[in-house]
């Protein structure tokens, strides 16, 4: 990242992708994926940010959420 401007990762997410007890897995592979980036954030000399952005956190899980996550995509947080 020598001279590169800053990156920043922001993984998106809703209890249906990451609560999911039935898919347990998805939670993990975002934590693995988390706590990699933040161990490198951390190193980079603040040009890697990382950041989670959790969706519909006050709603039980469901499949509707799955698709009205697109409506709600905030790409700027």
């Amino acid at each position: 990242m020598r001279g590169a401007p800053r990156v920043r990762f922001v993984l998106h997410g809703t209890p249906r992708q990451w609560s999911d007890e039935w898919r347990s897995w998805i939670c993990w592979d975002k934590d693995t994926l988390l706590h990699l980036l933040e161990s490198e954030a951390q190193k980079s000399g603040g040009k890697l940010q990382v950041y989670e952005k959790y969706y519909f956190a006050d709603r039980p899980a469901n499949l509707q959420m799955h698709f009205e996550i697109i409506e709600r995509l905030d790409v700027n947080s």
